[in-house]
């Protein structure tokens, strides 16, 4: 049975408002830059099957693509409606992965476009992701025995939970992911009650299903894992990286650690796409 159910090209350029209105918002040599990068890619969006509901997704790969590619599964930050993609970000973040040759796709998660279930924030929606693995053979050019996953913020709490049950990834990158939830709800209360109605936030037990302090003895020792966090974050507490670092050390997992003294939650700093750049050339290619 085929997982993509449909499969939609879209128009990444300045005919679409949405990359116009994100182009005239940005400098002029960086918007030339990526149009010529996107002049390179093709765009899609998909719905497609996770267990007994339809999710939606993208995908994002070279126009010319003469050998089969390796493959980057990205997890998105963010729940309910907030932080999911969108064109921009498909464009801007996903093409720029896409741009140093590699098929990339990503998971909306359930819980959007008028799915009914819910978003568990790492429950069933796990499984959103773990599918994808399958989806990547389905798609013309992807080499899926090559993967290597990504995850900023929500999506690295839900990359380090995808390596309890996968094996054999190549390579993981994670920025500034929550690693100990209870934690992150003593600092910021809001969240608890943000999430409240996703899984029982209370339950001492369900949030550290979901804190990789706690499951760090489950993780994969097969996949090395980049982890990068700013240390001005006021939405991920530093404490989480040193925390999970600690974890990964202790249970003999290889891993690398890169902080950033002015960076904050999203850490914009121009060297972090060098060090993500390499450490996938480095596993994958």
């Amino acid at each position: 049975m085929k997982l993509i159910k449909s499969k939609i090209q879209l128009d990444i350029s300045p005919k679409n408002p949405i990359i116009k209105d994100f182009l005239d918002n940005i400098p002029i040599i960086k918007a030339k830059r990526l149009l010529k990068m996107w002049s390179k890619l093709d765009f899609y969006s998909i719905k497609y099957q996770s267990k007994d509901t339809v999710v939606d997704g993208y995908i994002v790969k070279p126009k010319i693509i003469q050998s089969d590619l390796p493959c980057i599964i990205y997890n998105r930050g963010g729940s309910k409606g907030f932080g999911i993609l969108d064109e921009k970000i498909v464009a801007s973040r996903l093409g720029e992965y896409a741009s140093w040759g590699y098929v990339v796709v990503a998971s909306q998660l359930r819980g959007h476009s008028g799915n009914s279930y819910i978003d568990e924030f790492g429950g069933e929606d796990l499984h959103d992701i773990l599918v994808l693995k399958d989806i990547l053979k389905e798609i013309k050019g992807c080499n899926a025995k090559n993967i290597s996953m990504i995850g900023g913020s929500r999506g690295g709490m839900m990359t380090l939970l995808s390596l309890t049950k996968l094996d054999d990834l190549r390579s993981v990158i994670i920025e500034a992911a929550p690693t100990d939830i209870e934690n992150s709800y003593k600092l910021r209360p809001q969240l608890k009650e943000f999430r409240r109605d996703m899984y029982d936030v209370d339950s001492i037990d369900e949030n550290r299903k979901r804190s990789a302090i706690y499951f760090a003895s489950k993780i994969s020792k097969n996949t090395p894992i980049l982890i990068l966090h700013g240390r001005q974050d006021k939405s991920v507490d530093i404490i989480d990286t040193y925390k999970l670092a600690i974890e990964l050390q202790i249970n003999n997992i290889p891993h690398e650690i890169h902080t950033f003294i002015d960076a904050d939650h999203m850490l914009k700093v121009p060297q972090k796409w060098d060090f993500k750049e390499n450490w996938l050339k480095k596993y994958s290619k």
